[in-house]
């Protein structure tokens, strides 16, 4: 019996095959490089952040928990003078942790209210482009930074609020070395209270 010569010049590669490992292949190291590339963002994330020495906050957030906030702004002035009114006669330290104590119960704030109040915050500077506010979120280590970024993303747009980002307890508040109404002369020339908190080194 004769057997036709096997011509191996007219053999095709199946393409369908071929084309489906390749795309296969593609999706994978699409899907794996980008997981690598949002985790490596993610650790290196940040955002504008001031520099570590004595520096001015309009308003002071300090994260308690994820949904519990300390927000010290002008009005807290007025527990620090009563304080100073009150117990004036005892030493700066047990002044301190009153202050500190008053302001835990008189302004610690749940994550609703706080973005209430940044959204008031942010249609007031809209309204008044010509004032100029700046806010200091300190983070506990503990707490994951993407609740930082949820309270930035509701601050951030406007070319007249800056704010910055440093890690904190606050216990770091408790521990300070002064909290402290301080009487300063402001870019207009108005005198104003200031109340000045000095964190331990």
């Amino acid at each position: 019996m004769a057997f036709k010569p096997y011509d191996t010049s007219k053999r095709k590669p199946q393409l369908v095959s071929l084309i489906d490992m390749a795309f296969l292949l593609l999706l994978f190291f699409l899907v794996t490089s980008l997981v690598a590339q949002l985790t490596q963002q993610e650790q290196k994330l940040s955002i504008p952040t001031p520099e570590n020495k004595p520096g001015r906050a309009q308003i002071l957030i300090q994260f308690l928990s994820e949904n519990e906030f300390l927000y010290i702004d002008q009005t807290t002035n007025s527990i620090v003078q009563e304080v100073n009114d009150q117990f004036g006669f005892e030493s700066p330290g047990k002044q301190r942790r009153r202050i500190v104590e008053r302001m835990l119960a008189e302004k610690k704030y749940d994550k609703v209210e706080v973005n209430k109040k940044l959204k008031d915050l942010k249609k007031f500077a809209t309204d008044h482009p010509d004032q100029q506010y700046f806010i200091l979120i300190r983070c506990p280590k503990e707490i994951y930074y993407y609740h930082v970024l949820q309270l930035v993303q509701s601050i951030s747009g406007l070319p007249n609020v800056n704010y910055g980002c440093v890690g904190g307890t606050v216990a770091d508040i408790r521990n300070a070395t002064d909290i402290s109404l301080r009487t300063e002369i402001d870019n207009h020339g108005k005198k104003r209270e200031n109340l000045v908190i000095l964190f331990p080194k």
